[in-house]
């Protein structure tokens, strides 16, 4: 805020896909996830891939993010394609598992040697049950 403004200012940051605006802020946000896990914002007890899956959904919360970017990093798919449906859902999965992590995590050393891909399978499993149902 400015001296002597009373209002909060709300930005709305516009993405045009396959742009290369869009690399530059994937580029920015892989940098500040690395960066949130060495500053140590989370307990040290969440390491490894599922700390930087915290870190996203910290990031996804921070910056009122439409959903969490490790899907778009992990898989390198483009941003406009979070838009599908089912990559939505995968990301709310993914979302569950962090903000699990955050709330337990005196239990995440079972989850911190697990690779992305474990994560990603488990997040696409529960998409597909959700669709079944």
């Amino acid at each position: 805020m400015r001296i002597g403004q009373r209002r909060f200012v709300e930005w709305e940051i516009f993405l045009v896909a396959h742009t290369i605006y869009e690399k530059h802020e994937e580029i920015m946000w892989r940098k500040y996830s690395r960066q949130l896990a060495a500053e140590g914002i989370i307990d040290t007890r969440i390491q490894g891939e599922l700390g930087l899956l915290v870190c996203y959904e910290l990031i996804c919360g921070l910056y009122k993010q439409p959903c969490s970017r490790y899907l778009l990093e992990t898989l390198e798919v483009g941003t406009s394609s979070i838009c599908d449906g089912f990559l939505r859902e995968m990301s709310n999965y993914i979302s569950i598992i962090a903000r699990l992590a955050i709330q337990h995590p005196e239990d995440c050393h079972l989850l911190n040697s697990f690779a992305y891909i474990n994560y990603i399978a488990c997040s696409t499993i529960c998409a597909n049950l959700g669709r079944s149902v």
